[in-house]
């Protein structure tokens, strides 16, 4: 048949070496690769659409696996953040720049919400760091002697 003889399936009759290989894991992923390339938006509206179907069933499946591997999953998070850092910081910036008011509105709200605390914990900053402390009174008092820039007056 395909130019060999070889053993065959009792069963079914077929040859046994051209069975395994349309088998071969290495062909099978190449194979997978493509597919999944060649099919993105496909593939990829069938899986928005399984997880809005099954979300309440997945969302609970991740749950429990990450409390049964709680350690594991900590230091996979953990390696992902430590190599993605320029990353993190573009998607940092990205959301506070379209958030910037908003950000600056929470931030106000909680700190006179909190005010007591707020107070307590610059104190505290300001005795732990008495060199930086003063660095940044000289550098406000310096910015003080600056002549200020033509046409804007103090």
């Amino acid at each position: 048949m395909n130019g060999h003889l070889s053993e065959r399936h009792a069963g079914n009759g077929q040859c046994i070496e051209c069975r395994s290989s349309r088998y071969d894991k290495d062909s099978a992923k190449r194979y997978n690769y493509s597919y999944r390339s060649d099919n993105k938006e496909r593939l990829s509206a069938y899986d928005r659409e399984r997880y809005a179907r099954d979300s309440e069933l997945k969302k609970a499946s991740s749950r429990a696996y990450y409390h049964a591997n709680r350690e594991k999953c900590r230091a996979s998070s953990k390696a992902w953040r430590e190599n993605n850092k320029d990353r993190i910081a573009k998607q940092r910036r990205e959301h506070y720049e379209s958030n910037r008011e908003r950000i600056l509105d929470l931030s106000r709200k909680h700190r006179l919400r909190n005010s007591a605390a707020v107070v307590a914990r610059v104190a505290k900053w300001r005795k732990d760091n008495p060199e930086k402390k003063r660095a940044l009174h000289a550098k406000r008092r310096a910015g003080k002697l600056r002549p200020f820039p033509h046409g804007l007056e103090r």
